[in-house]
């Protein structure tokens, strides 16, 4: 199961044999929110329906993608839009 996706890795819930992967793309459909650190440290993630999605680049350390909104919360991000 996904725990959380963040500086470029995947990591899984169970610890003590835990698979990490590089990731340039969301690791599953439904994996597709960014988590982005912008160029004046703010942190935003940013749906599909986000103004901008296809622009940003998930590709610096701190980096990831989330499956819900609730982990890139979690991880310190904020709505690039707050209006979605």
């Amino acid at each position: 199961m996904v725990m959380a996706l963040s500086g470029l890795a995947l990591f899984t819930k169970d610890t003590s044999n835990a698979q990490i992967a590089k990731l340039t793309a969301p690791p599953a459909e439904f994996c597709d929110i960014k988590g982005n650190i912008e160029a004046d440290n703010r942190r935003l993630f940013y749906f599909t329906s986000d103004p901008g999605y296809q622009e940003v680049a998930i590709d610096q350390d701190g980096e990831g993608w989330f499956c819900e909104q609730e982990q890139a919360e979690t991880a310190g991000f904020m709505a690039s839009n707050p209006e979605t």
